[in-house]
């Protein structure tokens, strides 16, 4: 009675676990291709399409042996016979005992796989018995992948994308084959130096922990298939048990199983999936609501959940996601990536392949959604998507340039979260130019070289934070007159999000002061001008632009053009904005008082100074000569003497002018300043009555004013012009 029982449950057993579904309808099926390679079709894959014409092999012996059980099926769409297409491996369930490969080729699954361009194989291998026992069942299964490896090119098949799935007894040892690796003692003789590890597996209401017996036929069953007690033999029975086989380095394993399963006790899978979870495995683990062995309605009535349709679909999109590159971001399998696949990326944001506790994910799970291949779908996989997507979160930085004396500059940095989940353990890092000095932040941060790390940032689902971060110019930084573009850069990281950057790109503008005195020697009571010119030689725009003069106790303060403010040692203007390329002249009159040095006359020095809002002060002088008292010589006279224009002052263009001047009279020394009127000046002082003689030529054509100033120690001074055209 006890045999014949076992009977009628693997018969069972067999039935239910290898899906045929219903008759196919016929469809007419395009061109379609995954990855660039052509395949049947439809995309996406269809439960009422016909089979695609296979190239069908039967009864492959894997082991070379001759036993009939040692063999497998194996089929391959036509349309893809010059290609290397990934392979799905089913292996058959019945307890070890019994069941068979023959049919599974057909099953739904394969008729899935066949569209997206997949070979199918189905393993027969040699059954428990009172004679054959473990480890002989997964040594076989072991042998048949390395087989399929060791002739790829002969069949056609990519060795290294190879997903096996199987139910029951079979599902127990497509487990084991992930998790037993290659070097656990359990692989058997045959094609040594290839691996029988798969990429991906699904394990259908499997057996998982042979040392925990849930019933008298689990333990008696568990007694044939190790060839002894499971608690007599309790190391082979843990080897046999992928709970205990369960490591890191384990392919990503989809545990589906019956919550009201007669045959193999639903806390085999929630054992096994605590296993993976521990271990860190990318799988899922799929809850078969009302479910029984095999995943029909345990009783009449009621509605399992996820249904039959849905429960293939996870199959296929779970060894497809590891096996299939061309299906990456492709989540329904349709041949592209569009705004279709985004949409339902974002429907997705939250759910897991386990729960925190190793719970079942939830009925909408799509294992193709989990992109960023971590087990379940977060912001990361939103951030890796292939296409186009709204970005869950962003980070913004804006600059705000100085307003004010101290110069300094504001970055604001917003952070924005668009979607439902919270982030959490966030690190913001900005990285500055040597040319700026942190000042100081908001959340408070702290200074590492040139970055300013702020830790333990939260962001929750569709909120936004700033955070503000103060620099300053740097002391000693000596801006280029032309202006400079300077760049200061963020990033944000989480265990939650894959780094996010931005960067702020700035200008600081130039500036340029120039000053000069009208005439070098300024007798004592006499008037010292000064020029300040002030430009703005860069391309943008500087603002809050202030000019000093500061000037020494022998200069009495006149008048200025335009006004300014005075004091008793300074002249202020206030300019504020300054555009590119504009400029701005101030005249600026002193009395010579008394000066402090007596004997042969005094210099005195006069200094300016610019600054603006976003840069530090620039500086230039100018300085007079103040002779000693004594006043000679007569009236200041000039002789010139011209050699190469003619009488009306005409020259050739490029040829030399050669002015010979002698100075007289006056008192030595003589400050000359000659303006040739095409933007060229000779400035030089006489310290005698000398001539000197002066080359210069004109390089284009025009009319050309000369004005040639003399003047003496005392300030006397005589100016002499002249018409020059080049022609």
């Amino acid at each position: 009675m006890k045999s014949n029982r076992i009977l009628i449950i693997i018969l069972t057993i067999i039935l239910v676990l290898v899906p045929f579904g219903p008759a196919p309808k016929k469809i007419d099926a395009a061109s379609c291709y995954i990855g660039g390679r052509p395949v049947p079709g439809p995309l996406p894959p269809s439960f009422y399409a016909p089979l695609p014409p296979l190239n069908v092999r039967l009864n492959l012996n894997y082991a070379g042996s001759g036993n009939r059980w040692q063999t497998l099926d194996f089929a391959k769409p036509v349309m893809c016979a010059s290609q290397k297409v990934p392979v799905i491996a089913y292996v058959h369930g019945g307890w070890w005992l019994g069941g068979s490969k023959t049919g599974a080729i057909y099953s739904m699954p394969a008729r899935l796989a066949y569209q997206l361009g997949f070979a199918v194989v189905s393993i027969e291998y040699r059954l428990a018995s009172s004679t054959n026992h473990h480890p002989n069942l997964i040594n076989d299964c072991k042998l048949a992948i390395r087989y399929l490896r060791a002739n790829a090119d002969m069949l056609g098949i990519d060795p290294n994308r190879i997903g096996i799935w199987g139910g029951s007894a079979g599902g127990h040892l497509v487990s084991l084959m992930g998790t037993a690796g290659d070097d656990d003692g359990l692989e058997g003789p045959g094609f040594e130096g290839y691996s029988s590890r798969p990429n991906a597996v699904v394990d259908q209401c499997g057996i998982e922990d042979l040392t925990k017996p849930w019933d008298n036929t689990s333990r008696m069953i568990f007694g044939i298939f190790l060839g002894c007690a499971y608690n007599v033999c309790t190391d082979k029975a843990q080897e046999a048990s992928p709970v205990y086989q369960a490591s890191p380095d384990d392919p990503p394993i989809m545990i589906m199983h019956g919550d009201h399963d007669n045959v193999v006790s639903y806390t085999q899978a929630e054992a096994f999936a605590k296993a993976l979870k521990v271990n860190g495995n990318n799988g899922s683990f799929i809850r078969i609501v009302n479910g029984n062995h095999g995943f029909g309605p345990y009783r009449p009535g009621v509605t399992v959940s996820p249904n039959w349709t849905v429960q293939n679909s996870l199959v296929i999109s779970h060894l497809a996601k590891f096996i299939e590159p061309g299906l990456m971001c492709d989540l329904n399998m349709d041949g592209k990536v569009d705004q279709r696949d985004a949409d339902e990326l974002w429907t997705h944001l939250g759910e897991s392949g386990f729960g925190p506790n190793a719970e079942p994910a939830v009925e909408s799970w799509n294992p193709l959604a989990d992109i960023y291949l971590d087990g379940k779908i977060d912001y990361r996989d939103i951030q890796s998507f292939c296409g186009q997507i709204a970005k869950p979160v962003t980070i913004e930085k804006k600059v705000v340039l100085p307003k004010n004396s101290q110069k300094i500059f504001e970055f604001d940095i917003e952070l924005s979260n668009n979607g439902p989940l919270g982030v959490d353990g966030i690190t913001l890092t900005d990285s500055f130019p040597k040319e700026m000095v942190f000042v100081s932040s908001s959340p408070q941060g702290t200074l590492q070289g040139n970055k300013i790390i702020i830790d333990n940032l939260s962001l929750p689902a569709n909120t936004k934070f700033t955070a503000k971060i103060l620099f300053k110019l740097s002391e000693g930084y000596k801006q280029p007159e032309e202006g400079v573009i300077l760049s200061n850069s963020v990033s944000i990281s989480s265990p939650d999000i894959l780094s996010i950057e931005d960067q702020a790109t700035f200008t600081l503008p130039g500036i340029r002061i120039r000053k000069t005195s009208k005439s070098f020697n300024v007798a004592e009571g006499g008037l010292a001008i000064f020029q300040v010119t002030v430009t703005n030689p860069s391309a943008y725009k500087l603002t809050g632009v202030e000019v000093a003069d500061s000037f020494p106790r022998e200069l009495a303060f006149i008048s200025s053009r335009p006004s300014g403010v005075a004091s008793n040692k300074s002249v202020k203007f206030e300019i504020g904005d300054l555009g590119p390329g504009e400029s701005r002249i101030f005249m600026l009159n002193f009395r010579l008082s008394r000066p402090t040095s007596t004997g042969e006359g005094q210099t005195i020095t006069n200094i300016a100074s610019a600054s603006s809002n976003e840069l530090h002060s620039v500086f230039s002088s100018a300085s007079i000569f103040c002779p000693k008292k004594e006043q000679g010589g007569g009236e200041l006279n000039i002789d010139i003497n011209w050699k190469g224009p003619d009488p009306k002052g005409r020259v050739a263009v490029g040829e030399e002018i050669r002015m010979t001047m002698q100075v007289a009279g006056g008192s030595a020394p003589y400050d000359i300043s000659i303006d040739f009127g095409d933007r060229t000046r000779k400035l030089f002082s006489l310290d005698g009555e000398r001539a000197v003689e002066i080359v210069h030529s004109y390089s284009e054509l025009g009319e050309y004013d000369v004005k040639i100033s003399v003047s003496d120690a005392y300030g006397r001074s005589r100016i002499i012009e002249k018409r020059i055209t080049a022609r």
